[in-house]
């Protein structure tokens, strides 16, 4: 390690240390911390192994993933169809429930397609230049998937809130009336929130009545609070939602109406709507933090690609201009060199 190469890696670091400190004390609910996050560890591997001169052990475990990534590959695309098959079988046929299988099905799609431009490279080139778009597409979306998942692991952990004003439970859909196992279970870590704050603030029970339900979720919600203990006079009802940014803005008004608008809370949701349910408190303005309720797996798989589809579509537009600058260069560059014969 030389000045040399330390005072430049010192910089590069600082511009985005710096930037993604601020971006994280400023708010842990913001969705851009998903990629500040994954800018820091980038460049910050990058800054090691400038210094380092490439000799330290993350360049082993890159090259390693590097060799071994045919076979990741395979391995992802059985995980996606196993995933997608079990979901299918356990949940029922919707469009919302083939998201794995149809991933594990376009990977397999995009493999076969890149043999066959690859074994044709000679008769034209044009085949291999979608391929290399198409690549690029795929490892942009690789990527989105893996900053929201690991900022969605990382969020719940970062923040404090022992002594909260209020739980809010979030429902979800009730079968025949009755809470489901997925609204149970976040009616139970409601209620633990609420326990650990020492069971003598309100519990906000937010759900209205869906098409096919025959009452209000936080009915049902209330119900099923009542056999798990928790007395009635601390139970509020909020029922007449029927979106998570309804949750919240209905939520918000009862809170400002009974505790004032400084009051600071948590909202519990399951563990894959974790981090839209955060930016969607932050847009509507509520105090809260956003508590997870685990899921099954299987559903969680499925599920969390659902969120990141939402997630992306709540700034498509910086989403499709950020795609455009990190995946168009390359392929146009390569159509360039072949329209130019070299």
């Amino acid at each position: 390690m030389t000045l040399a190469a330390l005072i430049p890696a010192s910089i590069v670091l600082a511009a985005v240390v710096i930037p993604a400190a601020r971006s994280f004390r400023s708010d842990l609910r913001a969705p851009a911390n998903s990629f500040w996050l994954m800018a820091v560890i980038a460049v910050g591997w990058l800054c090691l192994a400038a210094l380092t001169g490439g000799n330290n052990p993350l360049n082993a475990l890159i090259f390693g993933v590097v060799m071994f990534l045919p076979l990741e590959v395979l391995a992802l695309i059985a995980a996606l169809l196993l995933n997608g098959f079990v979901t299918l079988r356990r949940e029922g046929r919707s469009l919302t429930n083939l998201l794995s299988l149809l991933a594990g099905l376009g990977l397999i799609a995009l493999t076969v397609f890149g043999v066959v431009a690859l074994l044709t490279s000679q008769l034209s080139p044009w085949p291999m230049v979608a391929t290399v778009l198409l690549v690029m597409l795929t490892g942009w979306t690789g990527f989105l998937f893996t900053s929201y998942l690991v900022y969605s692991f990382l969020y719940p952990r970062l923040w404090k809130r022992p002594k909260p004003d209020f739980v809010v439970v979030h429902g979800s859909g009730l079968v025949k009336g009755r809470v489901a196992k997925l609204l149970g279970s976040r009616i139970d870590e409601g209620i633990a929130r609420w326990r650990a704050a020492g069971g003598d603030i309100p519990l906000i029970l937010s759900g209205g009545k869906g098409p096919d339900e025959p009452r209000s979720e936080a009915s049902a919600m209330a119900e099923y609070a009542a056999e798990k203990g928790v007395p009635a006079s601390v139970l509020v009802l909020e029922d007449r939602s029927g979106t998570t940014r309804e949750n919240l803005e209905f939520t918000k008004r009862i809170v400002v109406d009974r505790l004032g608008p400084d009051a600071a809370g948590i909202a519990v949701t399951s563990d894959y709507h974790v981090l839209r349910t955060a930016a969607l408190a932050r847009d509507v303005g509520i105090d809260v933090h956003v508590a997870p309720a685990r899921t099954a797996l299987y559903y969680r798989v499925n599920a969390f690609m659902r969120e990141v589809v939402a997630m992306v579509n709540r700034n498509r537009v910086k989403h499709l201009a950020a795609a455009a600058i990190v995946c168009l260069p390359l392929p146009i560059l390569i159509a360039l060199s072949q329209l130019s014969g070299f």
